[in-house]
């Protein structure tokens, strides 16, 4: 476990998240706190890297994390999607666009989407296209924290967009780097299902 583990052990996720978003409100200060505080954000991240490559290996459970009213363990679709976006991103733009087709020629037995906006002002992404979306196997949230919310502290993101495969048994599947690999995988999934 690396030294920020142990750190969220000791004084809790609340009081950690609190910390990260002070020390992100600190990089617009001029001066040593200021550097600082861009130090220990790419210190976070970078250690956010590690451990994402070392903890999403396929078949490790998914956290069971709380976005609004859905709660991850919950869903039961044969192939679930966590997908973290925000609405500048441009790469992000395209993934949920192809993303909007998967879930018109899919049912809730097949996939759920659970979309998280890491966005800091709700209102802009309250107003994105994608958000006024309605089918009911999207979920949408946005806590506003950005990377410090905790879905995207438990998983690991650190850019978007970053997608996560996970089955009814909430085992990871794989991290499909585009909308190819993440279409077969689904594929692969419901065939395998029987749904």
């Amino acid at each position: 476990m690396g030294k920020i583990d142990n750190y969220i052990r000791q004084v809790g996720m609340q009081r950690y998240c609190t910390i990260l978003i002070i020390c992100v409100w600190l990089l617009g200060v001029p001066g040593a706190w200021g550097q600082c505080s861009q130090d220990l954000v790419r210190a976070e991240m970078q250690q956010r890297k590690e451990l994402f490559k070392t903890f999403y290996v396929a078949g490790n459970p998914v956290p069971d994390v709380q976005l609004g009213t859905v709660r991850l363990h919950r869903l039961s679709a044969s192939t679930n999607m966590l997908v973290f976006w925000k609405t500048d991103c441009p790469y992000c733009k395209n993934l949920l666009a192809e993303v909007d087709s998967l879930l018109q020629k899919s049912n809730e037995q097949q996939l759920q989407v659970v979309a998280v906006c890491l966005d800091r002002d709700k209102a802009e992404w309250q107003n994105h296209p994608f958000v006024l979306k309605q089918y009911s196997n999207l979920h949408q949230y946005c806590d506003g924290q950005g990377y410090s919310g905790e879905a995207a502290v438990a998983c690991h993101v650190f850019a978007t967009p970053t997608m996560l495969l996970f089955n009814k048994q909430h085992e990871l599947m794989a991290l499909p780097r585009n909308i190819k690999e993440l279409e077969r995988l689904i594929l692969q999934s419901v065939v395998a299902d029987g749904r």
